[in-house]
């Protein structure tokens, strides 16, 4: 703030009212350094994603990040519904950010109401931010985008910037997600990945879009994912593959991120997640840390049955049972047929969302292992290029690609009614690809 500089007289008439005058300057500006001051205290986590681990249009599940620098803070959240005076809190939990100094803190905040938009922070000095529940119904539009393989770093932020001019609501990844490989040595890639959220997936509002993850094959140390590999008929229990390792005398190579860092809606290795009645989104695990067959499959098969009444099903996972790069006799592409692929035939899925190999890929609508123009196909769109690669398409003259390109690419879901468009965007912005599906029922 710049003051005229007034040169007053010490025996002038206006002598007293001039020194008020100087008292009042004085004030103001030691309230704006205050002010100032307060701005530059604010409490602002260095990491948040939001989630869910209960049906979208009711709840949220808030996750943020704290280190040593911030002092001990509880995990305590405020939020209230936009225009609404007072704030609601909630206690949530805390539990370390694995070979990090940073805390995670975590909250559900259920019984919300559909389609409303919520203000939250973290305290009274907090910064304050924005979610949306989702809508009750498909009357107007739902968007969200998909992918997988999605890295760390610079272009990371550039394909979520991307998409985040689709308006989108909210985000699904089919693994491969910092690329952390469960690896201590490897906590910055983390690091980095949430950056990226937060640098590029909160709008202008102070709005943070929401994100649904599946497991990749980077989210596990190397051996384990070797030994579960070398069987992949067989559903390993912990026991089983601990002996393995406690034998031959190797590091413990869990997903030691990725259970820690994420809340999921059920078990965290395969699940499924309710949009209302309209929608379900399953969250498979394509032979990582559980296998394919057996026990993931009659669950698959279990919760596809009571939902194959929902206009819109949805499966993301990470290995594709129709790869545009890799061999389509590989033997996790086989499993995927085999097991699940006569599933989503069988009870409605219209798209499957795959990843994996690093370029883009559309297939025609596929039905007993033949392309059909009849309606009844499934469409298999991919495959994990959101930043990873992109390859070539060594397989891109397979008898089911209908689209291939080798770019790194978002894919855009707009779901109205009973019908599915998608927008393929690629990183610079480009549309590549676009694609309609209409209700089968």
């Amino acid at each position: 703030m710049r003051y005229r500089n007034i040169d007053f007289k010490a025996d002038s008439p206006g002598k007293k009212s001039h020194q008020s005058y100087r008292v009042c300057l004085v004030l103001v500006a030691v309230l704006s350094f205050s002010a100032v001051e307060s701005k530059a205290q604010e409490f602002d986590p260095i990491g948040i994603f939001l989630t869910w681990q209960y049906d979208p249009t009711t709840s949220m599940t808030i996750d943020w990040h704290t280190t040593p620098e911030d002092g001990d803070r509880q995990s305590v959240l405020q939020y209230k519904k936009l225009g609404a005076d007072r704030w609601r809190e909630g206690n949530g939990t805390s539990h370390d950010f694995p070979h990090s100094d940073r805390t995670i803190h975590r909250i559900t905040l259920r019984h919300l109401e559909p389609g409303t938009t919520y203000r939250f922070r973290f305290g009274d000095d907090s910064k304050a931010y924005r979610f949306e529940t989702m809508p009750a119904d498909l009357s107007d539009p739902l968007r969200f985008a998909t992918g997988g393989d999605t890295g760390h770093a610079e272009d990371f932020k550039r394909m979520n910037r991307a998409v985040m001019e689709y308006d989108i609501d909210f985000i699904v990844w089919g693994g491969d997600i910092a690329y952390g490989n469960g690896d201590p040595a490897r906590v910055d890639r983390w690091h980095g990945w949430f950056d990226g959220i937060k640098e590029t997936l909160i709008d202008d509002d102070g709005k943070v879009t929401p994100i649904v993850i599946a497991i990749g094959n980077h989210e596990l140390f190397g051996v384990r994912r070797l030994y579960r590999g070398s069987t992949p008929h067989h559903e390993h229990t912990e026991e089983e593959v601990q002996a393995y390792l406690d034998k031959h005398n190797l590091w413990d190579g869990k997903p030691t991120y990725f259970f820690h860092l994420f809340a999921f809606p059920g078990r965290p290795s395969y699940n499924v997640l309710d949009f209302a009645d309209y929608m379900s989104i399953f969250a498979l695990d394509s032979n990582h840390y559980s296998s394919i067959s057996g026990g993931q499959t009659a669950w698959l098969e279990a919760k596809l049955a009571d939902r194959q009444d929902r206009p819109h099903l949805f499966p993301v996972y990470h290995v594709p049972g129709y790869p545009a790069h890799r061999s389509y006799s590989g033997a996790t592409s086989t499993e995927v047929r085999e097991n699940w692929v006569p599933l989503f035939e069988e009870y409605g899925v219209r798209v499957s969302f795959e990843n994996h190999d690093h370029v883009y890929k559309r297939t025609h609508p596929i039905r007993n292992g033949e392309v059909v123009n009849d309606g009844e196909g499934v469409v298999y769109l991919g495959d994990g290029a959101w930043v990873a690669g992109p390859r070539d398409g060594d397989s891109r003259n397979e008898w089911y690609i209908d689209e291939f390109a080798s770019k790194n690419h978002g894919i855009i879901v707009t779901l109205e009614g009973d019908t599915q468009d998608y927008v393929v965007v690629s990183i610079d912005g480009e549309e590549i690809d676009y694609y309609s599906s209409s209700s089968r029922r």
